[in-house]
C-alpha cells in the first residue's frame, strides 16, 4: 500500500480526534511551547524572535539592545548590516511591546557614512536614549574612524542630529556611560585608541564633548572592554593587556577607577588572565555599587567564562570564578555578556563552541546569580539547535562575514527589563544568513 493511501485515513483520523477531544489541541499547543522553551527550577527562556529586518538578505551581525527603565516594554535595538565588503552600515530598531514586533528607525543621515559599526546604546536616568558607533568621516589627516553620538527623547522613534566627538584617529570598541539627572546628568564616551584608553565627558547632555582624555596605563597592546558610571563622579573601566594575539598567549584583565568623573585614574588592578574571545566586559548594581566583570578564561582542556566583583568602587576585587558548565559535546565557551537588575539579579549570557562538525558552530546559553555573583545556577541553552555561521549567505562579494564574526560579533545584546526578566539578544544563521534574534529569560519565584 503507498504511503498517500496511508496518509489521508490517518489525517482524517486525527482531525476527528481532536474534534471529539478539546484539550488535545491545548496539549499539542503546551508541548510545542515546551519544545521551544528551555528552562532549570529556577530559570526559563521564552521561545527565540526573529527582529524585523529590510532587506533579510544582508548579514547582520554585533546586535545590542537597551530596555526603557521607565517601561521595559520600550526596547531599542543596533545591528552592523553587511551590504558588501566595503560598505558596513548601522542599523536601529524600537519595540514597544518587549521584542514582539520591531521597526527600523535609523537616525537620518547614518546611511552616508560608507562604513560604520560598533554600535553601543544607553538609556539615562532621565528618559533619554543615547546611541554610540564609529564610522570613517574625513578628517584633516584624511578619512579615519570617528566617533558619533545620537539621542533620542521619543524611545528611539527619532534621532537628533549626531554629535561628532572631537579629535581624529582609528577609536575603537566606544562604551556609553551615564550617571545623574537633570543638571547633574553626565554622559561619557570611553573608546581605545592606539592602545591607549581615551574619556570623553558631556555636560549638557550630549550635544556637545570635551576634548578627549588620554591615559596610557600600560605599555603593550591595550583594549578597551568596558566601563560604567557608579555616579555622577565614578567610573569604573576595565580593559585587556595582549602581549600577542591574544590567542597564543594570555591576555591580562584590569581594571582601574576614576572618583573625579574621568579626569584621574586609580593604578589598575589585575583582575584575571583570559583569552581575547570576547570583550572583559562590566555591569554595575547601582543599589549597591558592585560592578562585575566577565571574560573568556583559557583552561587546560577548553575556555570558561570566568567573573569578579568588586564591592569597593572597583578598588578591590574579588577571586574570579566559573560561571559556565559545560556541556560534554562542548569545546570551550566565549563572547560572554552581562546584566544586572535594579534587584541585584545578575544574568550572563555566551556562545558555547561545538568540536562537531566544526568551530564555527555554536549555541547560545544563559544562566543568573541570586547571590551578588558568589554561585550560578545551571546554565540553561537559549537556542534550540547548534548553529553554524560557515553558509553561503555569509558570504558578502569576496567578503567572508563569518570569519570575521564566527558567532556574529565581537559582543552581543543584554538588557533587564525591571522585573525579574531579561531580554538577550544575539546574531545567528539559522535561516541561512547572520540575522538578529531575541529571547526573554526570567528568573522564577
Amino acid at each position: 500500500m503507498s504511503f498517500e493511501h496511508v496518509r489521508l485515513p490517518f489525517i482524517v483520523a486525527l482531525l476527528l480526534s481532536l474534534a471529539f477531544h478539546p484539550g488535545a489541541i491545548d496539549a499539542i499547543r503546551a508541548q510545542a511551547s515546551k519544545r521551544q522553551s528551555t528552562s532549570n527550577s529556577l530559570l526559563t527562556v521564552s521561545r527565540n524572535m526573529l527582529s524585523r529586518a529590510k532587506k533579510p538578505n544582508q548579514p547582520r551581525v554585533e546586535p545590542f539592545i537597551v530596555a526603557n527603565p521607565a517601561n521595559p516594554n520600550h526596547l531599542v535595538s543596533a545591528t552592523i548590516v553587511i551590504e558588501s565588503a566595503k560598505e558596513w552600515k548601522v542599523e536601529l530598531s524600537t519595540s514597544v511591546d518587549r521584542g514582539k514586533t520591531w521597526s527600523v528607525h535609523t537616525p537620518e543621515g547614518l546611511d552616508q557614512f560608507t562604513l560604520s559599526g560598533d554600535p553601543w546604546l544607553i538609556w539615562s536616568p532621565d528618559g533619554m536614549v543615547y546611541f554610540s558607533c564609529i564610522a570613517i568621516a574625513q578628517s584633516r589627516n584624511g578619512q579615519a574612524w570617528s566617533v558619533f553620538v545620537y539621542r533620542s527623547s521619543t524611545d528611539g522613534r527619532t534621532w537628533s542630529q549626531p554629535t561628532r566627538l572631537p579629535g581624529d584617529g582609528g577609536y575603537d570598541h566606544p562604551v556609553l556611560i551615564t550617571a545623574g539627572q537633570g543638571h547633574s546628568l553626565r554622559l561619557g564616551v570611553v573608546a581605545t585608541l592606539d592602545s591607549s584608553v581615551v574619556v570623553f565627558r558631556s555636560d549638557d547632555a550630549g550635544k556637545s564633548f570635551s576634548a578627549p582624555q588620554r591615559f596610557n596605563f600600560q605599555e603593550g597592546n591595550v583594549h578597551l572592554g568596558g566601563a560604567v558610571a557608579l555616579d555622577e563622579s565614578t567610573i569604573v573601566l576595565t580593559y585587556a593587556r595582549l602581549d600577542g594575539d591574544g590567542q597564543s598567549t594570555p591576555m591580562r584583565i584590569y581594571a582601574t577607577a576614576s572618583r573625579d568623573g574621568g579626569k584621574t585614574f586609580s593604578e589598575p588592578i589585575k583582575i584575571g588572565e583570559g583569552v581575547f574571545n570576547g570583550f572583559p566586559l562590566v555591569a554595575a548594581d547601582l543599589s549597591s555599587h558592585r560592578v562585575y566583570c566577565v571574560w573568556t578564561h583559557r583552561g587546560l582542556a577548553y575556555d570558561d567564562i570566568y567573573l569578579a566583583h568588586s564591592e569597593n568602587y572597583g578598588m578591590k576585587w574579588s577571586t574570579p570564578i566559573r560561571v559556565n558548565t559545560l556541556s560534554s559535546s562542548a569545546s570551550g565557551c566565549m563572547y560572554p555578556v552581562l546584566a544586572v537588575n535594579p534587584y541585584g539579579i545578575l544574568v550572563v549570557s555566551w556562545h558555547e563552541q561545538r568540536s562537531e562538525p566544526n568551530h564555527d558552530c555554536s549555541a547560545v546559553y544563559v544562566t543568573a546569580s541570586l547571590d551578588g555573583g558568589s554561585t550560578f545556577l545551571k546554565g540553561v541553552r537559549v537556542t534550540p539547535q547548534i548553529l553554524c555561521s560557515d553558509v553561503v549567505g555569509n558570504r558578502v562579494g569576496g567578503f567572508e562575514v563569518a570569519k570575521r564574526w564566527p558567532q556574529g560579533g565581537d559582543y552581543s545584546g543584554i538588557t533587564a527589563l525591571g522585573d525579574r526578566m531579561f531580554m538577550l539578544i544575539w546574531s545567528d544563521s539559522r535561516t541561512g544568513v547572520f540575522r538578529n534574534w531575541t529571547a526573554a529569560a526570567r528568573i522564577i519565584g
